[in-house]
């Protein structure tokens, strides 16, 4: 039995509101709302259009999302100026790299595990904390003072969850987040190969210096002083 919430779901993924997705299955816009609401029951070929609009297998449809947790969690640049349809993309491609972090957990065996450093809180007061943890962190993997070939493997050699960003999001760089204890980084892979090896590093500061901190920022200060330790600790880390 599919779900209809899932409908909104793949809505969210790919950036289609209802007027959008009404009349790309020429559908009246009242008519679909009605079917969204469960007033009127669906046409028997309706999952089969909307899995190859949305480019999804019908089994997307199939399950119901179990992933909680609130966008104020989400590190990302610039997040005053995300629309609310980014936002709701967004959430909806974290929600599936979960499910695809959990499937492969299920089925493959002896997958690294991510350990956060027993020793990675500092002194906020300190000017250095950025650079400290950088240099805390190379050390603490064994990367000593020597370039990183592959930073991306890295990261999921150390248990740390990497995917790609949507492509209709182009307003976000990278993000991560700490989902039940597992961090995840979400990278537009479309960027430089040099940029994408900053974001990667940037991502990493904020896993080691911000996502496992029960403070929780308050404005777009706190946000931007997190943004520039990350970027801090990103050179650091890339360039000791």
């Amino acid at each position: 039995m599919y779900q209809l919430d899932r409908i909104k779901a793949a809505q969210n993924l790919r950036g289609f509101s209802h007027s959008k997705t009404a009349e790309a299955l020429d559908i009246p816009l009242a008519t679909f709302k009605k079917y969204l609401s469960g007033e009127r029951t669906l046409p028997y070929d309706f999952w089969k259009k909307a899995s190859q609009l949305f480019n999804v297998p019908l089994s997307y449809f199939d399950v119901k999302n179990s992933t909680d947790f609130n966008m104020s969690e989400v590190n990302f640049r610039a997040r005053a100026r995300i629309k609310a349809s980014y936002s709701n993309a967004i959430a909806e491609y974290i929600s599936l790299a979960e499910s695809i972090s959990l499937y492969f957990a299920r089925n493959i065996k002896n997958l690294p595990i991510f350990n956060i450093l027993d020793d990675y809180n500092l002194d906020p007061d300190s000017e250095d904390s950025p650079e400290i943890a950088a240099l805390r962190v190379r050390s603490e993997w064994g990367l000593g003072v020597q370039p990183i070939n592959n930073i991306i493997s890295l990261l999921e050699i150390k248990g740390i969850k990497v995917f790609s960003l949507p492509l209709n999001v182009r307003e976000v760089d990278a993000l991560s987040i700490s989902l039940d204890g597992q961090p995840f980084v979400l990278l537009d892979t479309f960027k430089s190969a040099e940029r994408t090896r900053f974001d990667a590093a940037h991502e990493l500061a904020h896993i080691f210096l911000h996502i496992y901190d029960t403070q929780t920022p308050n404005d777009d200060v706190d946000y931007k002083k997190r943004e520039s330790e990350a970027d801090r600790f990103a050179s650091c880390f890339l360039m000791p």
